[in-house]
């Protein structure tokens, strides 16, 4: 989906690396994939996980388009435009706010506390395994149901649908960061419950920032600073 990525189309080379075999299945010569190609070779941009849902999607419009069904061609490219903004945002939300930070804390909290180095080692490897399940789930998903809804696609590119995955790896990472954040914040220290002091802290605090509904940087902030401070002290 990425392939030869670049500032003035984006995406779209690697969208229309996607539609090829497609392409081939729905024309009956050379000249005619080209021309197939070329039309999806405009600007496309969105989050390289959710464009998956775009792919399926425009295969089944296109098949719709040569059983007669749809009559306008525009109307596929207009429906492909407008599909931008909700791919980039949500992808952003779900994988880039929440997946991703939880997966990275998750290993570097596991690499920092345990000393065995299969553990370590393991602990990196849990990170690639926590990442890629929700992303290869939704790659996959996302081709399956763009191609099974078509235009109906888009009732599912909503946050909302999303919401116990999001909420979870946000979950993770916050807990992660409070266990990485007291264990480290204590090296200095003596006393061994200082780490479970500080990581349920900074937990109490962190969920009344999140009760009173602030900003939810701000209730990670503070318990870094306060885990930083008092592994200082």
């Amino acid at each position: 989906m990425q392939a030869v990525w670049n500032f003035k189309s984006l995406l779209a080379a690697g969208f229309c690396y996607a539609l090829i075999p497609a392409a081939k299945r729905l024309t009956n010569s050379e000249d005619g994939t080209c021309a197939f190609l070329k039309k999806h070779l405009c600007f496309f941009n969105a989050h390289p996980y959710f464009a998956s849902y775009a792919v399926g999607a425009i295969i089944r419009l296109e098949e719709d388009l040569q059983a007669g069904i749809i009559k306008d061609e525009a109307q596929i490219g207009r429906f492909k435009n407008a599909m931008i903004g909700a791919l980039g945002a949500l992808g952003d939300q779900l994988f880039w706010a929440a997946v991703k930070p939880g997966a990275i804390l998750l290993g570097l909290a596991g690499a920092a506390i345990f000393q065995d180095l299969e553990l370590q080692i393991f602990s990196i490897l849990a990170v690639l395994l926590v990442y890629n399940i929700p992303h290869l789930y939704i790659r996959t998903a996302g081709l399956l149901n763009g191609y099974a809804e078509g235009y109906a696609i888009v009732k599912h590119l909503k946050i909302e649908k999303f919401e116990k995955v999001k909420n979870l790896y946000l979950f993770i990472g916050a807990v992660m960061l409070g266990i990485f954040s007291g264990y480290t914040g204590s090296l200095y220290l003596s006393q061994e419950n200082m780490p479970i002091f500080v990581f349920g802290l900074s937990i109490i605090i962190m969920l009344l920032i999140r009760r009173l509904k602030i900003n939810w940087y701000l209730s990670v902030s503070v318990p870094i600073c306060l885990a930083l401070v008092l592994g200082l002290l």
